[in-house]
């Protein structure tokens, strides 16, 4: 019993080590699986779909967007996933959150969606989503993030209603802009006449007036600039209302009155100050004359008349120095001054006249005394005026009396006649002189012929003065009888013989010069006396003339902007980019990220799709609009030709050969076909492109590859001519085939086709590398990756550098590290810019155009 109870125990020890090592062996076999899964790409996969993905509404209008994320994980794995939600016009975010998720699980949220501003335009949302596994005994998880993006457009323009009032407020303001214009150029005309007058002209009451008026044409200018800025607001029913209520026209024919006022005040100023100069330059004129009023006065003691004169004068000079500083209030104020200057010459006008007319003929008298005796000295009685004197001595008298001053220059007169005498006097007695020396005639040197020279002198004064009172009495006027009395004395005569009276008249003649009475008078008038020192300032007023003036142009523009549709993004806002011009602008070609071979055939396509995850975001630093995945489905979605490209701002899109669709009853179904051959797929992105060129409303796309997506690519072209494509940027993509293990291996892990397709001097490559049928319009980029062994060949442990590279393109090396044969490849850490920046570089300078 004890033999057979230990054979049991040890039969049962054995079967239960056999059957714990069959258990271990097969948790062994199942974690090498899990992890064969994650390494060759079963991680997580994100499904992201907005219920809509472009809304046209109105401006006041709201619409909802319902967000429906899911994510598909692998057995026994949960995901940590973070969301956010931005307004990439504005570059803000409206919203962020965490959760959890599991295999299957579906996640909703809900956003109300409205216009950012009035008018038309297009705002950008999107919905980011990063999901990483949660390492755990069971999820052997790497805890690499996975991204989807989904692009929302909100399209908004105006509503029937507000295209009216558009209309109205248009038809309004552009006349009124109009007549603005012009009234600022007239404004500006009359600023400018007065800048110009000022300083000749007293303008500062105007002045004023232009200051007011220019404040009232300033509040306008800032009415109307609300009111423009409505417009551009695109605020047109506010603008409607605004003008409704606001009196443009009352405010605008106020201001036009004005200045039409303004205009004719200058030109009313302009012709006073003219008409005051020249009044001012006639009183300085008489001024000047006043010199002989103060002889006059001078000479007859009077001190009043002496002071009303300088007073004058004064005061013409003062008035005169005033007006050409324009030192004084105002034209009124000017015009008393020349009044009351007025009031002074007449005064003085009033005051002399009795003396300049006793003057006058006082000097009339001497005159005739002069001329008469030169006369009877002469011989020529008949000839000599003697009765007839008193008659034109009265006539200056009346003359002088009826003259205004100054007209009347009494003195200047006299001074200038007592002058003309002397000379008459000088001229006869040498003529006299020059006859008796040709007669040989000579005068006696004694007393008895002096003698007769006195009494042939006195007795022709004593035939003047009778004559003179003879025809004096025949004057009737006592005021003058009286005046000449004075001057004329008793005549008195001395009775001579014949004998010597000739040569007495002779010797007289001979020395002919004037009286005594006449010196006396020339002494007291020529020149004026010194007393009268008072001196006066030059006239040098002139009148003035409207100036002519510069041509003036209005800053005020007449014409309101067309308002463009707006497209804001990355916090800029700009006219939405809708000319035939945009289609062709080559900064602005959007970018497709094409993914390569997936090694593991079980693998979803959609995991194929986070290659270029980071390169994606990157991109969108330097002006990339990331726009998520292009799917089959996208093309039937509802957004119109061109709505990704209104910005102005490329695009880039991520798209996967392995998906195709087809229509079951009324909707599309999308499935993945990943065991077609590369003609195939060929086909397939040849679809993804017009999609894409439809959506953004390019003429051409740029293509960024990896592995067997730049195959693909080439095929494309190949197949479908080269017209659409701008560039085809190359990472790891094996041109020339792969090789050795990669190739042994390809069909166990991938599709069988797309293996054939790349072996090395497979028909698919002999046909591709046809050097007759590359592509000419394309900038070709080649990107591989060096410092693996492959096959015995430097290159990325996939694909030998020199598979990668081709003759037409512009080749580019990443140096790397491999992690052995179930290790991480260079081949995809490429796509890795955290650890390999150099491809971000060439990716962004190839993108750029830059030459190598």
């Amino acid at each position: 019993m004890d033999k057979d109870k230990k054979e049991s125990i040890v039969r049962w020890l054995w079967r239960s080590a056999i059957s714990l090592g069959i258990v271990l062996l097969i948790l062994a076999a199942f974690g090498v699986t899990l992890r064969l899964n994650f390494l060759l790409g079963d991680e997580i996969i994100i499904h992201l779909s907005p219920q809509q993905d472009s809304f046209w509404i109105h401006y006041g209008e709201q619409r909802i967007e319902v967000i429906n994320l899911s994510i598909e994980t692998p057995l026994y794995c949960a995901a940590s996933c973070t969301y956010a939600f931005t307004d990439k016009g504005q570059d803000v975010m409206l919203d962020e959150g965490n959760l959890t998720l599991r295999n299957g699980d579906r996640y909703f949220r809900e956003y109300l969606l409205s216009p950012s501003r009035a008018g038309r335009g297009q705002d950008v949302y999107r919905f980011d989503v990063t999901c990483r596994s949660i390492h755990s005994a069971l999820c052997p998880a790497r805890g690499e993030a996975t991204y989807r993006s989904s692009l929302i457009l909100l399209n908004y323009d105006l509503s029937e209603q507000e295209k009216a009032l558009r209309q109205e407020s248009q038809d309004i303001m552009l006349p009124f802009l109009a007549r603005l214009a012009a009234l600022d150029i007239a404004l500006k005309t009359q600023s400018g006449r007065i800048v110009l007058l000022a300083p000749t002209v007293k303008m500062d009451d105007l002045q004023e007036r232009k200051a007011a008026i220019e404040g009232g044409f300033s509040s306008l200018l800032l009415d109307t600039e609300r009111l423009k800025a409505l417009w551009s607001a695109e605020n047109y029913s506010g603008l409607r209302q605004e003008l409704g209520d606001f009196p443009l026209d009352n405010t605008f024919d106020a201001l036009q009155r004005n200045v039409t006022m303004l205009s004719a005040a200058v030109a009313e100023r302009i012709a006073l100050h003219n008409a005051l100069v020249n009044r001012t330059i006639s009183l300085v004129a008489e001024a000047n004359a006043a010199g002989d009023i103060y002889a006059l006065a001078v000479a007859a003691n009077d001190s009043r008349l002496r002071a009303a004169v300088l007073g004058f004068i004064h005061q013409a000079n003062e008035t005169q120095r005033s007006f050409s500083r324009l030192d004084f209030k105002g034209y009124g104020s000017l015009q008393g001054a020349l009044a009351e200057l007025s009031d002074r010459e007449k005064a003085i006008e009033n005051d002399s006249k009795s003396l300049r007319a006793g003057s006058r003929a006082r000097w009339a008298f001497l005159l005739a005394k002069e001329r008469d005796r030169a006369c009877l000295l002469s011989g020529e009685e008949d000839s000599c005026l003697l009765n007839g004197t008193m008659a034109n001595i009265y006539d200056a008298y009346q003359h002088e009396l009826s003259t205004e001053w100054p007209s009347s220059t009494v003195v200047a007169r006299t001074c200038s006649e007592i002058a003309d005498l002397k000379q008459e006097h000088l001229r006869i007695g040498n003529e006299t002189q020059q006859r008796l020396r040709e007669q040989n005639i000579s005068f006696p040197a004694d007393s008895s012929f002096n003698r007769s020279v006195t009494d042939v002198s006195a007795n022709i004064s004593a035939t003047i003065m009778e004559a003179y009172a003879e025809s004096l009495s025949a004057v009737n006027d006592p005021a003058f009888a009286d005046l000449l009395s004075l001057w004329m004395g008793a005549p008195s005569s001395t009775a001579m013989n014949g004998t010597g009276i000739r040569e007495a008249k002779d010797y007289l003649l001979a020395h002919l010069d004037i009286g005594q009475d006449t010196a006396a008078y020339e002494a007291s008038f020529c020149p004026l006396p010194a007393q009268f020192s008072h001196a006066l300032l030059p006239a040098n007023l002139t009148a003035t003339v409207d100036p002519p003036l510069p041509p003036v142009n209005s800053t005020i523009g007449t014409s309101l902007p067309d308002n463009p549709a707006l497209c804001c993004i990355f916090g800029e806002c700009a006219p939405c980019c809708t000319a035939p011009s945009c289609a062709s602008q080559e900064e602005t070609f959007p970018i497709i990220f094409l993914h390569g071979h997936a090694f593991n055939k079980a693998s979803a396509p959609a995991y194929s799709l986070d290659a270029f995850n980071l390169i994606q975001y990157a991109l969108e630093e330097e002006g990339y609009l990331n726009a998520g995945i292009v799917t089959p489905l996208t093309a039937t979605e509802g957004i119109s030709a061109g709505e990704w490209g209104l910005s102005g701002k490329p695009v880039s899109v991520k798209a996967s050969y392995y998906l195709d669709a087809y229509l079951e009853g009324k909707q599309y179904v999308i499935i993945p076909t990943k065991s077609e051959n590369i003609d195939t797929y060929a086909l397939r992105l040849k679809d993804v492109i017009a999609t894409v060129k439809e959506r953004t409303g390019r003429e051409k796309v740029n293509i960024v590859a990896h592995s067997m997506g730049g195959l693909v690519a080439r095929r494309y072209m190949q197949a479908f001519g080269d017209a659409d494509v701008n560039r085809l940027i190359m990472i790891a993509t094996p041109n020339q085939g792969i090789a050795g293990k990669v190739n042994d291996l390809c069909p166990l892990f991938g599709e069988e086709k797309e293996c054939q397709d790349m072996q090395p001097g497979s028909l698919f490559l002999n046909r591709l590398n046809d050097p007759s049928r590359q592509p000419q319009r394309v900038q070709l980029y080649t990107i591989a990756g060096i410092g693996c062994d492959t096959d015995r060949k430097d290159g990325d442990g996939v694909v030998a550098a020199e598979s990668a590279h081709l003759p037409q393109a512009e080749q580019f090396n990443v140096s790397g590290t491999c992690g052995g044969i179930f290790g991480e490849q260079l081949h995809t850490a490429l796509l890795d810019i955290s650890r390999y920046p150099q491809t971000m570089e060439i990716i962004k300078s190839a993108l750029r155009g830059d030459s190598s």
